[in-house]
């Protein structure tokens, strides 16, 4: 699933609900006021809105905005939008309970000062998860041999910015923070055509945990 899947229809909802379910609803277990990263379409957002949480989006793209307001109104469901810049965000210390961040930072010009921002906005004992591109990855390799862009792989324009993170990177980027777990996952998506199809999933599971695309991080302030 991405931004350009059509969430008018429920069972596209239903499948991106189980996706964030997965690696975060869980985590965010107690706490409920949430700060969501980068909208895009607000697909995550939405989801951890309707799961309890008082979701306030943040997104540097005002188009990104309407399109999340769009979206909630869409599924009559309550969340505050604002325009804001993950490396210098406008909020007080210790503003929120949890923070949520899936696939973005990489895209910033300054991956490490967009986490300090992350940290300042947390409160005490706060929950963050974030996503980044592992760049010793099967997918970080296979982008590098083709030549092909990380966002639009069968187009000439691409994501101005997209770094990619060993996972000591990580850690040494997440050091303020009381605890850090790192898991990788996802070895590759269906762009890879009948790859994809054919890989027996025991197999796609094992590979995904040693050459995954996906750097989940899990923080404690």
């Amino acid at each position: 699933l991405d931004d350009n899947t059509d969430f008018s229809n429920r069972s596209n909802l239903k499948r991106r609900d189980s996706c964030v379910q997965n690696f975060s609803l869980r985590y965010f277990h107690i706490e409920k006021k949430l700060r969501s990263e980068s909208l895009g379409m607000g697909t995550d957002s939405l989801v951890l809105a309707q799961n309890g949480f008082n979701v306030t989006g943040v997104d540097i793209t005002p188009a990104h905005l309407d399109l999340a307001k769009k979206l909630f109104n869409l599924y009559q469901t309550d969340g505050t939008f604002l325009e804001d810049n993950a490396e210098q965000l406008s909020f007080s210390d210790n503003s929120f309970s949890c923070v949520y961040s899936y696939g973005v930072l990489h895209h910033t010009p300054n991956t490490a000062k967009s986490i300090k921002e992350i940290y300042r906005v947390l409160r005490p004992k706060g929950h963050a998860v974030i996503m980044l591109y592992h760049k010793r990855s099967l997918n970080n390799f296979a982008h590098w041999v083709t030549g092909k862009g990380f966002e639009n792989a069968k187009g000439d324009i691409d994501a101005p910015v997209t770094s990619r993170f060993k996972k000591d990177e990580v850690y040494n980027m997440c050091a303020a923070f009381n605890s850090c777990d790192i898991k990788i996952e996802y070895l590759f998506g269906a762009g890879w055509g009948k790859i994809y199809n054919i890989v027996p999933k025991h197999v796609y599971t094992m590979l995904s945990k040693l050459a995954g695309w996906h750097l989940v991080i899990y923080l404690q302030k």
